[in-house]
């Protein structure tokens, strides 16, 4: 509340990709919350966590697998409280952050203004690290189109075929045809 008040704000967030993992304790520590998800193309975050290590999740098959089912999860969490939740796509905050913006705007009862655009000039309330790095940045288009360049047509297969129905639910669509992945792949993996 003091931080609130010093800062002349009456809403908080937080932004942690980690919290998919505690939407129902969430949701019943804070019951007039709202939430955000933010969904991003699973071929580019199995690509970050190819390139970072980060984990769960540093090959094809297990980062397309770990994709699908947070992204699974957060959809049936979205299902369950509805009104309380808003999604939107990596790509379009990027491509068109303002109109993003209006809508969490919107979403949240607040009014815009034009220094949200500007966020990576403002101050943080975090200690950046090598996880939240990017956090700190103003939004980058090419962010939304690396792992086009970094990524294996195999990878991509892989990748496409074990969320092209997640991907659709979630508006994206895959790049190459079905594909099963061979059940010694899968050991190997």
């Amino acid at each position: 509340d003091e931080l609130l008040a010093s800062e002349g704000k009456r809403i908080w967030g937080l932004k942690d990709p980690e919290l998919t993992a505690y939407l129902e304790p969430l949701k019943q520590f804070l019951p007039e919350a709202r939430f955000i998800i933010i969904t991003r193309d699973p071929r580019a975050v199995v690509n970050s966590y190819i390139e970072n290590k980060w984990g769960l999740g540093t090959n094809a098959y297990t980062g397309a697998l770990r994709w699908r089912d947070e992204v699974a999860s957060q959809l049936a969490f979205e299902a369950e409280l509805g009104d309380r939740v808003l999604r939107l796509r990596y790509e379009d905050l990027v491509m068109d952050q303002q109109n993003c913006l209006h809508r969490v705007c919107d979403f949240l009862g607040i009014d815009f203004d034009d220094a949200m655009l500007n966020y990576a000039e403002q101050k943080a309330f975090v200690i950046p690290s090598r996880e939240n790095r990017h956090t700190f940045r103003a939004p980058d288009p090419e962010m939304t189109r690396k792992w086009r360049k970094k990524l294996s047509a195999h990878q991509i297969r892989v990748i496409d075929s074990l969320t092209a129905e997640i991907m659709a639910q979630t508006g994206y669509q895959p790049d190459s045809e079905q594909y099963q992945v061979p059940w010694v792949s899968q050991l190997y993996y």
